[in-house]
């Protein structure tokens, strides 16, 4: 009674564990929880090999099919649009980053192949 009240004045999910009455009166779902509870060893532990399965499976396709895992990528323009009397001062400077001249971006720059999961 208290969840069904609760249910229609804050949530329906509390209607949810209205369920659970279903499970107590029902003597074949009863019978389901105890066998499950009573090999939930075994059920762990299929579980933790099925992930092994899979862990093994994945890094087996990642190795046999390492040039599916490419993308292509355009290079990095170093000093942005910089002309050449434009200047940084110290304040539009990062800490750690070095300066550099500005370079003339290339026209139609090549696509770099590079491995995504590296």
């Amino acid at each position: 009674l208290i969840l069904s009240i609760v249910g229609l004045f804050m949530h329906p999910f509390f209607y949810s564990a209205l369920l659970f009455d279903v499970v107590v009166r029902e003597e074949t779902l009863q019978n389901v929880c105890k066998s499950v509870t009573k090999n939930i060893r075994s059920i762990i532990l299929t579980f933790f090999f099925a992930v092994i399965l899979v862990y093994v499976f994945a890094i087996l396709g990642y190795i046999l099919f390492q040039d599916d895992f490419l993308l292509d990528t355009s290079p990095a323009v170093v000093g942005g649009n910089m002309g050449p009397n434009d200047h940084c001062g110290p304040s539009d400077r990062s800490p750690g980053l070095v300066s550099q001249p500005p370079s003339q971006p290339s026209e139609d720059p090549e696509p770099v192949k590079e491995r995504s999961c590296d």
